[in-house]
């Protein structure tokens, strides 16, 4: 008989009738009890409702059986995915300076330190006359970001609060009340910390410094013993255009170009699902 299972992590392990991969505490790696187990029954449903709408039913059997197992899932969705809550904070005050220059100035998120100097003034249109060259500069400055937002004893009873930046450009230091979360290295990934332990009730701190990437770059292109056709770009996962191109300026920027939140779960949550195929012929593929 066909097994389809839910990727939780970790090595397989056997629920009542279904396979199920165990869930741990981050720290201790402990498998679940049999009492926590009971919390994955929505998952148990889940699989059961994959598992018969993969197997091989006559036309009957499919009319009469896979309605109900829709239905059951739609059912048990509301359980298995309410323990996991989002709330962005793309929307929270945030400042943005030159690093350890200047007053604080207003930011927008998503965006970028050339959208920002822009709005606030402090530079003029990138795209007029020759003000692309005078404004090669800020790619050189490091550049600072930091908002301030609040936790309920509500909110810090949960058993996970996870910071998400869904796009950081590019490299960057995270920090949550004066602590190191994450160090990015890349634009086009999605950046994770657990931040539980760092919170406190009241107002907490994100402070997020921007390094040059020419700085890294350069690095890089030293340990070489030969030199690349292009420069030192091809060492930084960053959207290449911004260094210019046939169609565009050069403005190598940096900023929270994606959106920021907090993200509260408890128990069990679903990352991902996959889906293998163990057997084909043609009788099942037509």
């Amino acid at each position: 008989m066909t097994t389809n299972f839910i990727n939780l992590g970790g090595k397989r392990k056997k629920i009542g009738k279904a396979n199920f991969l165990p869930l741990s505490s981050p720290k201790t790696q402990t498998p679940v009890t049999p009492s926590e187990a009971r919390g994955l029954r929505p998952f148990l449903f889940l699989s059961f409702f994959v598992r018969v709408l993969h197997s091989p039913l006559s036309f009957g059997e499919g009319l009469g059986v896979r309605p109900f197992l829709l239905l059951l899932c739609l059912l048990t969705r509301s359980e298995a995915f309410s323990q996991t809550k989002e709330f962005s904070l793309s929307q929270q005050e945030w400042q943005f300076r030159e690093v350890g220059k200047g007053q604080w100035k207003k930011a927008t998120v998503p965006g970028t330190v050339h959208t920002d100097l822009l709005d606030n003034q402090l530079i003029p249109n990138p795209f007029a006359a020759n003000n692309e060259k005078d404004l090669q500069w800020i790619e050189e400055k490091h550049w600072e970001y930091q908002c301030t937002f609040d936790m309920t004893d509500a909110e810090l009873k949960n058993e996970h609060i996870v910071l998400q930046f869904d796009g950081l450009d590019t490299y960057a230091e995270v920090k949550v009340n004066n602590k190191v979360v994450i160090n990015a290295n890349n634009m086009f990934r999605r950046w994770t910390a657990d931040i539980k332990s760092v919170l406190k009730k009241g107002d907490n701190k994100i402070h997020i410094h921007f390094m040059p990437v020419s700085n890294t770059e350069k690095e890089q292109a030293v340990k070489l013993t030969y030199k690349l056709p292009t420069d030192e770009r091809v060492f930084t996962r960053k959207a290449q255009y911004q260094y210019g191109w046939d169609f565009a300026p050069r403005f190598v920027t940096c900023g929270i170009w994606k959106d920021v939140k907090l993200v509260y779960w408890n128990n069990a949550r679903i990352d991902n699902v996959k889906y293998t195929l163990l057997d084909m012929d043609k009788s099942k593929a037509n």
